[in-house]
């Protein structure tokens, strides 16, 4: 799994997001703009992941990169609060605005493997029913008749 720094990054959009803050606040929340957009970065990440893992079979690794998320976004949480407002600029919101894609994206995935899922129980389900009725009607006419009469 790839880790995301959450200090010092050149991308452009937070530059434009410090610009955007140094005028707002003095500067005094540029830190936070960071952090947020690492943060925020890396849960985009998260999730692309938790995609692809979505088509196979490792579920222990779909509960880390959940878990992993759930960090990420109780950091973004945490960070808001320390700010004592939630952290919000143009380059902020084009990220939100990707990650709500691929969040609804994840979710037709997960909802299409639950459907997979329940499906494979249910015929489960039926079978198990199947060869339970079948075995307790052979059962009955088996065995031996043994005619103790003389």
């Amino acid at each position: 799994m790839e880790t995301v720094h959450c200090h010092g990054t050149g991308d452009p959009k937070v530059q434009y997001a410090k610009q955007l803050v140094n005028a707002a606040d003095g500067g005094r929340n540029v830190i936070f703009y960071e952090e947020k957009a690492a943060l925020l970065k890396k849960y985009d990440q998260l999730t692309r992941q938790l995609i692809k893992a979505a088509d196979s079979p490792e579920a222990e690794y779909i509960h880390t990169l959940l878990d992993d998320r759930q960090t990420c976004m109780a950091a973004i949480d945490q960070l808001d609060q320390t700010a004592g407002q939630i952290l919000m600029s143009p380059a902020l919101k084009e990220q939100l605005a990707l990650i709500s894609l691929l969040e609804s994206e994840l979710k037709q995935k997960l909802q299409s493997e639950q459907q997979k899922i329940l499906s494979n129980i249910h015929a489960l389900k039926k079978e198990k029913n199947r060869k339970q009725y079948g075995e307790a009607a052979y059962t009955a006419t088996s065995g031996l008749f043994l005619d103790k009469r003389k």
